[in-house]
């Protein structure tokens, strides 16, 4: 997407947002007992780094929480997961630090490879827990991580499902709750977070990478294809029955539905020259850029699926396609990601909507990147910001090329 990054936030609204993204820096600096990317300090390091290329100011606790990250792979048993276990503090190191932690990191391409070499084992197919994720690892390391982007790629070729030309991955029956599922015999995820949506943008990736996935990309354009409506939003279902290949919707954001699909895809439409992807990914993203809070369900600021996470992705539809109603949508979405703030509560002032252990709602004070704080100053850094947002690879809504 476009090189040249142009903070949209100005004036009243931009001094709001650098306000609580002060009040995220001084709220985060704290030891945790998550180290992962999405929870803990993996992502939190990743806020700090890029507040400091941002303000131009060297922060030490950008460094200091990824050693905190770093050191808990020699003492915990973490699993092979992007956003939860040692990939995802791998991933951080490398976005990071680069050659810098060259020789750590051969350590963690070396356990992949071995992982991935048992041909009759493979973890999830997902971004969030599975092969993708360990993907767009193989993908961060460059040259380095070949052979592990090979092994990834055999790993989905061994546990997709193939129907006439077309290739897709079924979604494991505990990745939602039992009364989300569309059946028994359980039903395919088009999101990015954890299904095909995600697996179609990293092997779009892959390709320009050089990898050998283009005949696996387009069968899985091809399933996916199959489920686009001709007009209206959302042009895609959430969830897709496995018995009777039926339609749902969840709520609509970078996990699951348009907003995530539209950004990442158009991403991975330039990456390999696809026009005509490039025109749906839009056509999708002018949809769901005009729909309101309640229509897609909008309740908190995270990055998962709150205002702030749907003010960036707008923000990088802005900037891929220069178009107006990307800009004043994402500015919508900041401002309603900074009207959430409740200044004195959470962690920065942002809470988290979740639930609690009778299936009630709650609202809690987290600090990770996928659903807390950190994840809601990288949005609103983005915003405010010249330096152009590359964590977002880990969201498959960039690439590193």
């Amino acid at each position: 997407m476009s090189t040249r990054w142009v903070p949209l936030l100005i004036g009243r609204d931009a001094a709001r947002a650098w306000e609580a993204i002060e009040a995220i820096a001084a709220d985060l600096d704290r030891e945790l007992p998550d180290v992962s990317l999405a929870m803990g300090h993996a992502g939190i390091a990743l806020f700090y780094a890029y507040l400091a290329r941002s303000s131009g100011r060297p922060d030490p606790r950008a460094g200091r929480h990824l050693d905190l990250a770093i050191d808990a792979l020699q003492h915990e048993e973490l699993d092979a997961s992007l956003y939860s276990g040692f990939v995802g503090v791998a991933w951080t190191a490398e976005h990071l630090r680069g050659a810098e932690n060259n020789a750590q990191n051969q350590a963690v391409d070396a356990a992949l490879v071995e992982l991935l070499a048992d041909g009759d084992w493979y973890p999830p197919y997902d971004l969030i827990a599975g092969l993708t994720g360990m993907g767009v690892y193989a993908l961060e390391r460059g040259r380095s991580g070949t052979l592990c982007l090979t092994r990834v790629l055999s790993g989905l070729e061994r546990v997709a499902e193939r129907h006439q030309g077309r290739t897709t991955w079924r979604a494991a029956l505990d990745l939602l709750a039992d009364q989300q599922l569309a059946s028994s015999r359980g039903y395919y995820n088009l999101g990015v977070a954890h299904g095909v949506g995600g697996v179609m943008a990293f092997l779009a990736f892959a390709v320009q990478a050089g990898a050998n996935a283009q005949a696996l990309l387009d069968e899985t354009k091809h399933w996916i294809g199959a489920f686009r409506a001709q007009s209206g939003s959302p042009r895609y279902p959430c969830l897709i029955d496995v018995e009777d290949l039926r339609g749902r919707q969840l709520r609509s954001a970078w996990c699951h539905g348009d907003p995530g699909l539209a950004a990442a895809w158009l991403s991975a439409a330039r990456a390999t020259g696809d026009a005509a992807w490039e025109r749906q990914a839009l056509e999708m993203a002018r949809g769901f850029a005009g729909r309101s809070e309640k229509e897609l369900g909008v309740t908190d600021a995270g990055l998962c699926h709150g205002a702030a996470g749907l003010g960036h992705l707008l923000n990088r539809l802005h900037h891929a396609s220069q178009e107006p109603i990307f800009a004043d949508a994402a500015m919508h979405w900041f401002v309603r990601a900074l009207d959430l703030r409740r200044p004195g509560s959470g962690t920065g002032g942002f809470l988290a909507a979740g639930l609690d252990q009778k299936g009630g709602p709650s609202w809690d004070s987290e600090p990770g990147l996928l659903v807390g704080a950190a994840g809601v100053g990288l949005a609103l850094l983005g915003a405010v910001s010249t330096i152009a947002p590359s964590w977002d690879r880990v969201l498959l809504v960039s690439s590193r090329g």
